[in-house]
């Protein structure tokens, strides 16, 4: 059974116009929507109001989707069966659906519009439910805005330009969009926008800053970008990398709403036009100042968008995932926790609460008591040796911690120059077990035992080995044997594989213990009394410690008892700013502050951690 479809619509002048579709087979779909078969222009019917279908012979189906009825000869009803032959009519709302036969199983139908009888005004449709405005359309004001845009952004401008209104231009094409000129290191890129505005109608992203900036770049990644930077004209000067801080989506969830609705609908807005006040964009800023003067800053200018306590007051409500301790204010700051060696082989590192009065397992055998005592073996033998040799007087910490020409820091400790005056090992190789065993041999490599290694020695036989004489394989166990030179500081256990070579305990000490924050021992408040004279004692109580598994690191208590402390009551009391010990991009570099006027310039610098072998 095909069907043919004739819509008949009234012309505006009079007439008719009569279209035509014919399918091959249904069901027809009767609707608003502009996927039926059947499409009935009229608000008062659903987008998909009924299907039309065969039902057998000579009869049709019509069946409602939805709930809307239809009529069918005066009488509405949601489901009919109709026969071809009775010429049916269904209604649809103001529109009139009539059936009836064609040639051979052809199924004519016709839909046309009842027209509304005189009196009784028109039928509802589309335009008339919808008032036609008198004055000004939709058009008209779309037409109006875009000529009105058209002359104030466009045309004046260019007139402005080229003398019109006068000899000299008031208003410059380029710097009309511009708030301000680019900072000196950024002043090569005044006419590259693309570099930092990458698209069009969207802030500038971390991405762009990052291009340049990150930290993670290995040497040749950064000298390829400052090769790139130097052949678009960059000045000749280092280039500052920055660490991230955290992601920028942690940061956007990690930080606080602003205080008032206000503010909240404005940082509401910020992130859902890519502006948010996490950007690296928010605090160093650019296109400040006079937009037809120069520039007056070196760098682009930093403004802060959010204080530290502000996000880590309660950063674990926002963060649940955070291992970070909340931080509310100095007086509430977590105990230090500093980066501990519980142990050296296989080396583990691990973050502890100098509440919890960690210990350290570093692998090194060390009394720091014995070597600081006035009277004891260590400081008449450091007597003995005299100023010739750099002692002449009991030891200290300076005798052995080396401060570093710049940073504020120590070197690591060597043992060679450190113990070698007292505890000589003369030409004997430091360090590796094999070498020692090597020297011994003539540089025959590791030596093992000869003969067979089974069966049972006469009591007062000595053990023999390939390529070294019995006094010399004597002279290395007595090395690694209590009493011994290395056991003394290392320990060590004797081969299994019956080689000379015995396994002295690794050591691993940390070169850096706080690495979220920094310490700056050049400071005279952080490292000298009174008198002038180092003051190692107020912070590292070595003198009492009998175990180099001390970990001998001070409470936080120590550092209030300065830094945040009443300036009435304590002489040298001190300012408790976060940028103190910490930095925004990099933990473990402090801020760098400008010293106020009159006062000394003091260089804060932070070495990072490394894990060093002890030699």
């Amino acid at each position: 059974m095909s069907f043919t479809l004739r819509q008949i619509t009234k012309r505006a002048a009079g007439g008719e116009i009569v279209r035509k579709k014919t399918y091959a087979e249904g069901p027809l779909r009767i609707g608003r929507g502009a996927d039926c078969e059947i499409r009935v222009p009229d608000l008062a019917v659903s987008i998909h109001h009924a299907t039309l279908s065969q039902e057998g012979l000579g009869r049709l189906r019509i069946q409602a989707v939805g709930d809307q009825p239809f009529g069918v000869d005066g009488r509405f009803t949601k489901s009919a069966v109709v026969k071809i032959s009775d010429v049916p009519e269904l209604s649809f709302g103001d529109h009139l659906l009539t059936i009836g036969p064609g040639q051979g199983d052809e199924v004519i139908l016709t839909l046309s519009r009842v027209e509304a009888a005189p009196g009784q005004g028109d039928v509802a449709t589309p335009a008339t439910l919808i008032p036609r405005a008198k004055v000004l359309g939709k058009r008209r004001i779309a037409w109006t805005g875009f000529l009105l845009i058209a002359v104030l952004s466009l045309i004046l401008p260019v007139l402005a330009v080229y003398g019109v209104f006068g000899s000299h231009p008031k208003i410059d094409l380029d710097s009309q969009w511009s708030s301000g000129p680019l900072s000196k290191t950024h002043a090569f890129l005044e006419n590259d926008c693309q570099a930092c505005h990458q698209q069009a109608f969207v802030a500038v992203r971390d991405d762009a800053c990052q291009s340049c900036h990150t930290a993670s770049q290995t040497p040749a990644q950064l000298q390829a970008t400052v090769a790139r930077l130097k052949t678009r004209g960059a000045p000749d000067q280092p280039l500052r990398t920055v660490a991230d801080h955290a992601g920028l989506r942690r940061l956007v969830w990690g930080t606080p709403a602003p205080d008032g609705w206000g503010e909240q609908v404005f940082d509401y807005a910020r992130k859902v036009f890519n502006k948010p006040q996490q950007r690296c964009a928010s605090c160093h800023v650019e296109h400040i100042g006079d937009p037809l003067g120069d520039p007056d800053h070196a760098k682009p200018t930093l403004q802060t968008a959010h204080s530290c306590t502000a996000c880590h007051a309660g950063l674990d409500r926002r963060l649940k995932d955070t291992r970070l301790a909340n931080v509310a204010d100095w007086g509430r700051h977590p105990d230090l926790a500093p980066l501990v060696t519980v142990s050296p082989s296989p080396l583990q590192v691990r973050r502890i609460s100098m509440a919890a009065h960690p210990s350290e397992n570093s692998g090194l055998i060390f009394p720091h008591d014995l070597h600081l005592s006035r009277t004891g073996g260590p400081a008449r033998m450091a007597i003995s040796l005299g100023a010739g040799r750099g002692y002449g007087a009991p030891l200290d910490c300076q005798s052995c911690h080396k401060e570093e020409p710049k940073g504020g820091n120590y070197l690591p400790v060597k043992m060679e120059a450190a113990c070698g005056a007292c505890h000589s090992i003369g030409a004997l190789p430091h360090g590796d077990t094999r070498k020692l065993v090597s020297f011994f041999s003539g540089g025959g490599g590791v030596v093992s035992r000869s003969g067979p290694t089974m069966g049972r020695r006469r009591p007062g036989d000595p053990e023999v080995y390939s390529g070294v004489t019995a006094s010399a394989a004597q002279r290395i166990r007595g090395l690694f044997s209590p009493g011994g030179t290395c056991f003394g500081c290392h320990g060590a256990s004797p081969p299994t594989d019956g080689s000379l070579v015995w396994r002295a305990g690794p050591v691993k000490l940390a070169d850096a213990w706080l690495t979220e924050g920094t310490f700056n021992h050049d400071i005279p408040e952080h490292s000298k009394g009174p008198d002038g004279q180092p003051a190692c004692a107020t912070c590292h109580a070595a003198g009492k410690s009998g175990t180099a598994k001390d970990l001998l690191l001070p409470r936080l208590a120590t550092c209030q008892s300065c830094h945040g402390a009443d300036r009435a009551k304590v002489k040298q009391a001190a300012g408790a700013d976060c940028a103190d010990c910490h930095s925004y991009h990099a933990p473990i570099r402090p801020t760098r502050k400008e010293p106020a006027k009159g006062s000394k310039a003091i260089a804060v610098q932070s070495r990072a951690i490394t894990w060093g072998t002890g030699q």
